[in-house]
């Protein structure tokens, strides 16, 4: 049984994950139906990997989650983007994978996930598993790499499936951009979800702030 406090208290649960997004990843996991899978991208140390691994085990329904990070494996950030917070410069350290695995160890969560260590695009490209009912994307947040990550995963969603991309209401980065760009490049993915009508929860830290200060945040994109 996973330790809740262990993966909701903020301070034993290392990553960046604020607590609205937190909530809303355990709820939409508990809400996958049997036969389907929940596929995350980007782990870094664990914390939303432990929110859909309790997700699913409230679910009751035997649904896997599938942890997607290079971590060591990928040096070549692009310098702006390493530029943008302190924490991207941690993503290649071999000790970031090890506080991932150490927090699912620990928190019981382990037994509800499947690690793919290497990136979201080779993955998808060789996937033979089951129709992804909710996908989180927290990966690389340039423009072009979410293009990418959604562009190979797509294909893979269930029917009445759920999209949450995080960093929505981050100006630095290019994930509200890049997922537009790959939920409406064709008629056939503008019909099937439901873009215009996607759910923005900016970040509450954020009132008041200038538009260049704003951070965190998530969106909601549901399949029609």
């Amino acid at each position: 049984m996973i330790d809740v406090e262990k993966v909701t208290d903020q301070k034993s649960a290392p990553g960046l994950i604020e607590n609205p997004c937190r909530d809303a990843l355990i709820d939409l996991a508990s809400q996958v139906p049997a036969g389907e899978c929940v596929v995350e991208i980007g782990s870094y140390m664990g914390r939303s990997t432990g929110h859909l691994a309790l997700g699913v085990e409230r679910g009751g329904r035997g649904v896997k989650v599938h942890a997607i990070d290079p971590w060591e494996q990928r040096t070549d950030y692009d310098p702006d983007y390493l530029a943008t917070a302190r924490s991207v410069a941690d993503y290649s350290k071999s000790e970031t994978r090890q506080a991932f695995e150490a927090h699912l160890a620990s928190s019981g969560a382990a037994e509800y996930v499947e690690v793919h260590q290497g990136l979201a695009v080779d993955v998808a490209s060789e996937w033979e598993g089951p129709k992804v009912g909710l996908l989180f994307h927290d990966g690389d947040h340039a423009t072009k790499a979410v293009f990418e990550d959604l562009k190979a995963w797509l294909p893979h969603m269930a029917s009445g499936s759920v999209v949450v991309l995080h960093d929505t209401d981050d100006v630095r980065y290019g994930v509200s951009e890049g997922a537009r760009k790959a939920f409406t490049r064709t008629k056939q993915l503008r019909e099937q979800w439901d873009w215009a009508g996607r759910e923005v929860h900016p970040w509450a830290k954020n009132q008041g702030r200038a538009p260049d200060e704003r951070r965190r945040g998530f969106t909601v994109v549901r399949c029609r």
